[in-house]
């Protein structure tokens, strides 16, 4: 809960002390969305005096934006904002960082009376995300990434050197690139690549004293958040047939099913699991007062369950009444508002 006045303007909040705010610019901003950052030219910062007959007119409130391409053909997609909010007609506008949408990156910013007019160019290279899934869609594991690929050509399974361990990719193998919208509505491209498991050969047993009784086993134990599917983490352990040994889900994760915090040995060589887990979230506990937020960029906001708010932040030397903290995915935050907490490192 802001202590002073705030001003919102274009989908993201920034907030100034009372008395401390500069309407002679208002700047629009926004996280970008709809492609990866990574293949994305950023918009500068383009300052645009209001003139009689120019961008503005007469008391408008607002400015309508336009997306075209580089032949004058407009294009429309989610999550693209259309008006800019207006405090003062008569003063500057800063734009910067607006949203583009999918396959394209920014060219350049045209204003004219009907508007701003954002002039865009279509992506051809972009860095992909590889899939890999079995013969049933599902997926084994999505930590590599091949850069600068064209996106209009397949990606070949010879264009990848490593593949997740215990499986090998089916040969001459090729798969189109596709975008793919994450929870938080962000474009990613990604191509899907089938797996299978390598079967083990048998191993000829090793030959042992007469007296030997046990059989050591060696299992490799992979977690998987429950929710993103994500891999979490591995671990190790052996032991002795018909013995057992306690493990330790990754930091402040817990199992989704507390049985799997103990394995068993047994005779049948070693072997791969995937474990499932779940982040844990610490109950808040209660603590009022007013925090300020460090010098230097915005500072983002997250819920309790430590996903970042995307649209929303707050800005820096402000301060915020507070009635919570909480420890979120082992770091402390204090709670701003409903569901939205920013980080103590933030804060003093």
């Amino acid at each position: 809960m802001k202590l002073f006045k705030s001003l919102i303007v274009s989908g993201l909040l920034f907030s100034s002390i009372l008395g401390s705010v500069n309407v002679g610019s208002i700047t629009a901003m926004a996280m970008t969305a709809g492609v990866n950052t990574d293949a994305l030219e950023e918009i500068p910062s383009t300052e645009v005096t209001a003139k009689p007959g120019s961008v503005i007119n007469g008391n408008q409130k607002e400015v309508n934006v336009t997306y075209l391409d580089k032949d004058g053909n407009k294009i429309s997609g989610e999550n693209l904002k259309t008006t800019i909010p207006l405090i003062d007609n008569k003063k500057p506008i800063t734009v910067k960082n607006l949203n583009l949408p999918a396959g394209f990156k920014f060219k350049k910013l045209e204003f004219k009376k009907e508007g701003i007019f954002v002039i865009l160019q279509a992506i051809s290279k972009a860095d992909v995300s590889i899939l890999f899934v079995n013969d049933k869609g599902a997926l084994i594991n999505s930590g590599t990434v091949l850069n600068d690929r064209d996106v209009l050509a397949p990606i070949s399974s010879s264009d990848i050197v490593s593949f997740p361990k215990g499986y090998e990719v089916t040969p001459n193998q090729s798969a189109m690139i596709t975008i793919v919208k994450d929870d938080n509505g962000f474009s990613h491209y990604s191509a899907k690549i089938v797996l299978k498991k390598v079967v083990a050969q048998p191993q000829t047993p090793s030959k042992r004293p007469s007296n030997a009784r046990y059989t050591i086993q060696r299992v490799r134990i992979t977690f998987v958040d429950q929710n993103s599917k994500d891999l979490v983490g591995y671990k190790q352990v052996t032991g002795k047939n018909s013995f057992s040994t306690k493990i330790e889900a990754p930091k402040n994760y817990a199992f989704v099913n507390e049985k799997n915090a103990t394995i068993k040995f047994d005779k049948s060589g070693n072997k791969e699991i995937l474990v499932f887990v779940k982040l844990m979230t610490a109950a808040p506990i209660k603590h009022e007062g007013v925090v300020t937020t460090n010098s230097g960029s915005y500072k983002r906001l997250y819920t309790l369950e430590g996903k970042m708010i995307t649209n929303r932040a707050l800005s820096t030397n402000s301060q915020w009444y507070t009635d919570q903290y909480a420890i979120v995915k082992g770091e402390k935050m204090y709670r701003v508002a409903t569901n939205e907490w920013v980080k103590a490192s933030d804060v003093k």
